[in-house]
């Protein structure tokens, strides 16, 4: 647990290392975690971290997850929300994710923001907003100009990795502040979403076709 202030670490635990953990929500008082490949869920208590059990989910792979307070919803890799019955962790229904008649597929780190899911895109400086209902992609939020200040951070510090991608979410909405990371940063940080428009300097180099043809793979 990071404390969102100060960004000190408050409490934090381990998986055994035969995971690698993926997407994280929570739902009541236990944590759910998905891992990759290995088709384990991982549960902990939401307040001491204090690991709970290992279960499972009927996907092919655990990406990314969340929950709109009906459902747990979860990625394995393609352009599918899988709706998961928090009881059973058993698909319920599932919506396949798609921008106009392109398929969204890599959906990874996820978050339930304000009645939509956004999505990672894998490997891209790219989160797509989804409508839950339909799997339409509602509009894209472009991070290269994030991306690119915590890889000068982290060449500044010596430490920049391959895997040095946008891929996280966090959103509170008692205050509808956000936040974004991605793997191995060093840096969380607040972000508030502005339209391309109120940008000059931005709207004059990026149209949404283009962000289209980075996003979509």
């Amino acid at each position: 647990m990071v404390n969102a202030g100060t960004g000190r670490v408050e409490a934090k635990t381990m998986a055994e290392q035969r995971f690698f953990g993926e997407g994280l929500t929570r739902w009541g008082e236990k944590l759910y975690q998905l891992t990759w490949q290995s088709g384990a869920t991982l549960v902990y208590d939401a307040e001491t971290l204090e690991f709970l059990e290992e279960t499972k989910t009927d996907l092919k792979d655990g990406w990314g997850l969340t929950n709109d307070s009906s459902h747990l919803i979860a990625t394995d890799s393609g352009h599918t929300l899988y709706f998961l019955d928090p009881e059973t962790l058993k698909t319920d229904h599932k919506v396949d994710v798609a921008d106009g008649d392109r398929r969204v597929k890599y959906l990874n780190e996820l978050e339930h923001v304000e009645g939509e899911v956004w999505a990672n895109i894998w490997m891209r400086n790219c989160i797509a907003r989804i409508d839950p209902a339909t799997g339409k992609v509602k509009g894209w939020i472009h991070a290269a100009d994030l991306t690119a200040k915590e890889l000068v951070k982290s060449d500044s510090l010596g430490r920049r990795y391959t895997m040095d991608v946008l891929n996280g979410i966090a959103y509170d909405p008692a205050t509808k502040r956000i936040w974004l990371t991605g793997k191995q940063w060093s840096t969380v940080y607040e972000v508030k979403v502005v339209p391309l428009s109120s940008s000059p300097s931005l709207s004059a180099t990026l149209d949404l076709n283009q962000v289209r043809r980075e996003c979509i793979v």
